[in-house]
């Protein structure tokens, strides 16, 4: 036998669950060799040219934001 609690939590349930959770790509902050942040994919040669990895510059104009924001 089942609940009217039980019904309204199935509905919600079936209802919230459109589709799969899809993950964020993994990310990381590096620090360039003038001791800026950038806010990177995981995995990017620091000693290469971070922007021409797709990288943002974070507390500039691209990403207004720094790691104690």
């Amino acid at each position: 036998m089942e609940t009217r609690e039980g019904k309204r939590y199935e509905h919600l349930v079936t209802s919230l669950l459109v589709e799969p959770h899809k993950l964020a790509r993994a990310m990381e902050v590096v620090r360039d060799k003038d001791g800026g942040c950038w806010l990177c994919d995981k995995g990017v040669d620091p000693e290469k040219d971070l922007r021409k990895q797709g990288c943002w510059q974070c507390g500039g104009l691209e990403m207004p934001f720094t790691r104690q924001d």
